[in-house]
């Protein structure tokens, strides 16, 4: 046991859409880029997405909106990944979204549809 935590900086740019914090029990199985393929692979599986349909006379649009309400699933779908994957250590983790969740969303929505 080591009371001294590993501390990375590094030097944002602000095209940076999230930070995962995180304890060796997710980095130790899993690895950023695989970290990131699963929050990505989550919003596009419209976790946390309802659609709302609005119509007129005319016309009937329907919506993609996001839920806050589901949010903290990100989080434990990296949890189930790390065990997944073998980790037996504690597993912590926080991810912060430095954007707006529904534009993450959209976006994630476009490159779906393009």
């Amino acid at each position: 046991m080591c009371s001294d935590p590993d501390v990375t900086t590094v030097q944002m740019n602000g095209t940076e859409d999230y930070i995962i914090i995180a304890c060796d029990g997710l980095w130790d199985t899993v690895s950023p880029e695989e970290a990131t393929q699963c929050i990505v692979a989550h919003l596009k599986e419209g976790k946390g997405i309802q659609v709302k349909t609005f119509t007129n006379d005319q016309n009937s649009i329907s919506v993609p909106l996001f839920s806050l309400d589901n949010i903290d699933s990100v989080s434990q779908k990296l949890v189930t990944l790390a065990k997944e994957k073998g980790s037996s250590d504690n597993i912590t983790i926080i991810v912060v979204f430095l954007k707006p969740i529904e534009n993450l969303v959209n976006i994630t929505l476009l490159k779906l549809v393009g």
